[in-house]
Order: C-alpha cells, then structure tokens, then sequence
C-alpha cells in the first residue's frame, strides 16, 4: 500500500465543516463511509490549531490510499518544534486497521521532520503496554523514553526518536 498525505489546512477544514463533508469527493473516494469521522477529525484539528500560525510541515494531514483513492488515517504534528522536538500523533480509520497505515504515515512524518532543519528529535505518546501504536514507534526505532501524564488520557509512555545520526566511533585528531 502507497499513501499521498493531504495537508490539513484551516482552508480545507473550514469548507469541510461548512458544508458537512459535502466537498468530500474533492479529497477521496470513501466520502460516505468517513464523513462523521472526517468531520471530528476536521473540528479538532480546527480547535487544535487555534489562533497559531502554523505552517508545513508542521500541521495534521489525511492519508489517502494512492491505489484506490479512499482516506484511511490522519497523522500530525502536533505544533512546530520547541528546543528541537516536535511531537507526532496518527489515527488509522475504522476498516484500515492492521494494514500498515499507521506505521506508513508515521514514516512520512518521521522523513518529513528529517528534512526540516528546526527538528532533532522526535516523540509520540501511547496507552501503557503492549500496543499496535507502540509496536509502530517501535518498528520505526523509537524508543521508550518514561512515562507522562496526559490530563485526557491519564498516564501514556513516552518515546523518543533522535533524527540525527549517532556515530560510535572515536575521533581521531588529523595526521600531520
């Protein structure tokens, strides 16, 4: 499966929530089956972003399945970078679980903030214990990182993800 990552840009989900999905057939191919979750995703995307100014790659994006056209996720950033990390969120649509949508939008946003000079570092949050979403950072070599405490979801593990490249060899001083 190939994804195309749709900007969710306030434009975009303003004229979502106007017309109630109606503009949904501009964007997918599922628009009947998705509209109510697409609509939730658009209002607290909308809330989300507030009064920021937020500009790419540092926004919420839908996933659309290349081959067949239907959105099957959404991912995020969940604002611009701080001190050089930035943190990432993805949701799969009901239907697309267990098909790799989540780990494939988490890899674009992972290249994504790679290219973007303003982040090192990477975090995602998940439920305590063994997860489909912990398994995805962890194919994607994040690593637990402690624990925080969210005022919605309660206690989540925190992973970490450095962009840069490690190197474990010593430096030499240059011959002279």
């Amino acid at each position: 499966m190939r994804l195309e990552l749709i900007p969710a840009e306030r434009g975009l989900l303003v004229r979502l929530l106007a017309t109630a999905g109606s503009h949904l057939d501009e964007i997918c191919s599922n628009g009947p089956e998705i509209r109510d979750v697409v609509l939730e995703v658009a209002a607290a995307t909308l809330a989300h972003y507030g009064e920021q100014e937020l500009h790419l790659p540092w926004l919420g994006y839908f996933a659309r399945e290349s081959a067949g056209g239907g959105l099957c996720g959404t991912c995020a950033f969940t604002g611009t970078p701080l001190a050089g990390i930035a943190e990432i969120a993805y949701y799969t649509f009901k239907g697309y679980e267990g098909r790799g949508v989540a780990t494939l939008m988490a890899a674009a946003l992972i290249e994504m903030a790679r290219a973007a000079d303003s982040c090192e570092t990477l975090i995602g949050l998940t439920l305590p214990g063994t997860t489909a979403s912990g398994r995805v950072l962890s194919k994607l070599g994040f690593e637990r990182a402690g624990l925080k405490v969210d005022k919605d979801a309660g206690e989540m593990w925190r992973w970490r993800k450095s962009l840069r490249a490690r190197t474990n060899k010593p430096v030499r001083a240059p011959k002279e």
